[in-house]
Formats: C-alpha cells, sequence, structure tokens
C-alpha cells in the first residue's frame, strides 16, 4: 500500500471533519463539499492561508525556507552545523514498525525518515506527503501507529493542543518520538514561543493522557554552551545591527563547533538534563 492510498483511508476534511472522497485530483468532503487539490505525491488539506505567519527573524527565516527546498543540502548543513544527537534517533524509533504501519511525521520539513513515513508540513517542501496544519491535523482519531514530531513544539503556540492532538490521532498503544529544546536560542521557524525542562515535558504529556513516558538528552550541554556562548559573541560584537549579528554567530558557533562532540561523553551523566539543548521524549497512549 502506498502513502496514497494509507492517506485517503484516514483523512478528514479540516473544516467540518467529515469524511473525505478521493477523486482523480481532488479529495471532496461529503458534507460541507470543500474541495482540497492531490496529485500523485501531495495532497492539500489547509484552510485557508497558512502561508504568512508572524517573522520575527525574516532574513533567518528565509535562508532556512530557501535551503529546505534541498533536501540533501539541508540535511548536511543540519549534521555539519547542527547539535550531535546523543540519545536515540528517530530511525530507531521507527524500527519494529513494518511498512503496512501508519507512520506520520509532523512537521516533517524535507527530512525522509524512512520512504513509507507520511510526512505532514504546513508547507509543501519537497518530501512532502499532506500539506496541512499541525495544529488541525486533518486525520480520523486513532489512525496512526506512530507519530514522529521534532522540533516543532517550540514553535506552535498552544503546545497542549498539539499534544492532544497528537494523542488524538494514535491508536490505542500507538507510540510517539518527539524532540523538545530547554537551553537554546531563539531560531526562527518562522516563530519560536517556548522552552522545556525534563519534568515540564513530563507534566504535559502525562496531563494529555499519556503513558509510559520516557525523557532522555537528546542534545547534550556543551551544544548548549555553544549555542548561548555564539550568540552573547555575536550580540557583544554586532553594533545592534541584525545582519552582523547573524553573520558573527555562524561564524563563532563554527569556530567553536569542534568542541560540541564532548556531548557523547556528558550526555552519560545525569546531570546533563540540567543544562541540556534539547531532550528526546518517547510515550504510548
Amino acid at each position: 500500500m502506498n502513502k496514497l492510498d494509507k492517506l485517503s483511508n484516514i483523512l478528514i476534511c479540516p473544516k467540518c471533519k467529515a469524511d473525505l472522497k478521493m477523486t482523480a485530483d481532488e479529495f471532496i468532503c461529503i458534507d460541507c463539499q470543500s474541495r482540497f487539490k492531490h496529485d500523485q505525491s501531495r495532497i492539500f488539506l489547509t484552510v485557508g492561508d497558512n502561508y504568512l505567519p508572524e517573522i520575527n527573524d525574516k532574513t533567518i527565516f528565509e535562508i532556512k525556507l530557501f535551503l529546505k527546498k534541498f533536501p540533501y543540502l539541508y540535511k548536511f548543513l543540519c549534521y555539519f552545523f547542527g547539535a550531535p544527537l546523543v540519545g536515540s534517533s528517530p530511525y530507531k524509533f521507527i524500527e519494529s514498525f513494518t511498512a503496512t504501519s501508519t507512520i506520520l511525521n509532523i512537521g516533517s520539513g524535507p527530512k525522509v525518515v524512512r520512504k513509507d513515513v507520511i510526512n505532514l508540513d504546513i508547507y509543501p517542501f519537497p518530501n512532502v506527503d499532506l500539506v496541512a496544519d499541525a495544529g488541525n491535523i486533518p486525520i480520523k482519531n486513532s489512525s496512526a501507529d506512530a507519530i514522529i514530531c521534532e522540533s516543532l513544539i517550540e514553535h506552535v503556540k498552544n503546545p497542549p493542543a498539539l499534544i492532544s492532538e497528537l494523542y488524538r490521532i494514535l491508536k490505542p498503544k500507538g507510540r510517539i518520538y518527539l524532540v523538545a529544546p530547554f537551553i537554546l536560542s531563539f531560531h526562527s521557524s518562522p516563530n519560536d514561543f517556548y522552552r522545556w525542562t525534563d519534568q515540564g515535558l513530563t507534566e504535559l504529556f502525562l496531563n494529555a493522557g499519556f503513558v509510559n513516558i520516557k525523557i532522555t538528552v537528546l542534545y547534550g550541554p556543551t551544544s548548549s554552551l555553544i549555542n548561548i556562548f555564539s550568540e552573547w559573541l555575536a550580540i557583544l560584537l554586532s553594533f545592534n545591527s541584525q545582519n552582523i549579528h547573524n553573520f558573527l554567530y555562524i561564524l563563532f558557533y563554527t569556530i567553536l563547533s569542534p568542541i560540541k562532540f564532548l556531548d557523547f561523553i556528558l550526555a552519560k551523566f545525569n546531570s546533563s538534563k540540567n543544562s541540556a539543548l534539547g531532550f528526546g521524549i518517547t510515550a504510548e497512549k
């Protein structure tokens, strides 16, 4: 079963939540008669204009949008400049799920975790299968065997509503893998609202009804140090120019970047959670 076949069985109208009927190039709501386009690789289930967000750092945001149009380049830059992953990856998380499972990557960007994983994002990047709003996921209740949600939660205005929405679409006993930041400077995507401790994440998931919650350090304290110190130096030496700040931040981060691999050692210490850059959380419905 391909992705379009999987989706056609579980999609609902984002306006009225009724079932959809698939035609050659559209999905039509059986109640409100709303029409949504699709082709052989992508379905558009958005309501209104979802492409005019509040942008707090336009330059960085536009650069990231541009780079995400080139998935391989973007992946390389994330690995080269990003914090090293010192915890379990999404690839490891879905190892126990077969290709017949329904696995959703919410807020995927252009990243491909595995070919059978369905990518959902508000922007029609390459590799996105379903263009939709993570705050109003057009998926039936109890439809997904597993959910991946990396580095999205800090960018939504209502995190508890997002977690409840993810809980809703998971099947009973379905599992989720989510990444959230702790000590990390502001980053436009296009907005950036929240940070979490491990205790805060636990409460968030418990309140939504999740069980078997496990939280681990995913990005360690050295990555936090490099991120914040590079930001501090850029502020100090930028003369209040945003363009100079952006250049200096990238420069200092690149210079300091080699020491980030110390996190493979430091993440083994329990106290690393006190200053980790970010956490990974797995849980079950």
